[in-house]
């Protein structure tokens, strides 16, 4: 219902009743950061550490927390990786400001992070967020409060660039390898980590997608992994094929997306490594998305080469891939679907996809077809 207005009211008067309702804090946060209040939203978000969801994950540091406070000359600040990977590389776009900053920085992401990181700055050292003991450090921030301590507001997210190279070697790789398709690539994610809490409401059925094999276009799971069911779906599809033994990590599956005309995928890390990535993407949205995707919006503030495609009733996954299919269908090569982002990054994004995908387009029994598919 998006009555985020009332919502942070009720939130308000919850925290009045009860001191250190840390959770009602959080809900607020994630209002006003819906609504584009960074400065509030922030701030709020800094209640996440007295909830019990997140008292576990809180860095085991004797040293002083960084919001912003001191400064960072002749320091040593230890950033890490609070929470998932999406997460993660949505806020590592920050951290170059910070290394400007400090005099040593030190990174802990999660493992398969590490090989994409390798062309940030070189006062920055990436580590394993698992790392023991703590390399030494003076101060600590993690990742997620980084807007609060540089200050951040929706004009300086640099959301009119890609701010995450693959490696060039193995982009080459994979270019050698799809070198015999001529069809358009499509990048496929259906679902989030299946290990843990599993999220379903976020996840969509693989045969969802089956009106996507209607498009003429050759389709690539980016997952590292497929669940058995999916994959005897999935094998049934001419134009379908498997790579995922080959994704070990994300670098390789950037190198894979850089090879790519387009990807669409659920709520997941994926989405935003393309988006990092500056890719055309094509976001898959539950109807109740979490609060960086905002409300109604079909652009993000934090990635102008996503498209957000949303459910317009609770689990309607088929009204989002018709729509998605439409928007293949009406634009002449799939950059075009990206046509509501801001004109300097479709600069950037058609130097990065190179050759222009063209399809004629004619509507026969079913609901869509595809004839003479090519690249030019």
């Amino acid at each position: 219902m998006h009555r985020l207005d009332e919502a942070k009211e009720a939130l308000a008067k919850a925290a009045d009743l009860h001191s250190n309702f840390a959770e009602a804090y959080i809900e607020q946060a994630h209002c006003c950061l819906a609504q584009g209040d960074f400065s509030q939203g922030w701030l709020l978000y800094e209640w996440r550490w007295q909830t019990t969801q997140f008292q576990s994950l809180l860095l085991q540091s004797t040293r002083p927390r960084w919001l912003g406070q001191q400064p960072l000359d002749g320091k040593t600040l230890l950033l890490w990786s609070e929470q998932g990977l999406g997460d993660t590389l949505q806020f590592v776009r920050f951290v170059p400001r910070v290394a400007s900053l400090a005099r040593k920085l030190i990174l802990l992401v999660p493992t398969t992070l590490r090989t994409l990181l390798v062309d940030l700055p070189p006062s920055i050292i990436a580590m394993d967020r698992d790392t023991h003991p703590l390399p030494e450090h003076d101060l600590h921030c993690p990742l997620m409060s980084l807007p609060l301590a540089l200050q951040i507001n929706t004009d300086e997210l640099d959301a009119g660039m890609a701010y995450l190279n693959a490696p060039p070697s193995r982009v080459r790789h994979w270019e050698d390898k799809l070198s015999g398709s001529r069809e358009p690539r499509i990048g496929l994610v259906w679902r989030g980590n299946q290990k843990g809490t599993i999220n379903r409401t976020r996840d969509l059925p693989v045969e969802e997608l089956a009106p996507l094999t209607r498009l003429g276009a050759q389709l690539f799971a980016l997952h590292d992994h497929i669940r058995p069911e999916d994959l005897a779906i999935l094998n049934q599809w001419p134009n379908f094929t498997d790579y995922s033994s080959a994704l070990s990590n994300m670098a390789e599956t950037a190198a894979l997306i850089e090879n790519l005309n387009i990807v669409l995928s659920v709520d997941t890390a994926v989405a935003h490594l393309a988006g990092a990535l500056g890719k055309p993407c094509c976001l898959l949205l539950r109807h109740s998305g979490e609060w960086r995707w905002q409300l109604e919006q079909e652009t993000s503030p934090w990635y102008p080469s996503i498209r957000i495609f949303r459910q317009r009733q609770p689990g309607d996954w088929t009204g989002v891939i018709d729509s998605v299919c439409q928007g293949l269908l009406a634009w002449l090569n799939p950059y075009d679907l990206l046509a509501p982002a801001r004109t300097e990054h479709r600069r950037h994004t058609r130097q990065a996809l190179g050759s222009k995908v063209t399809m004629r387009v004619f509507r026969g029994q079913s609901r869509y077809k595809i004839v003479e598919p090519t690249l030019r």
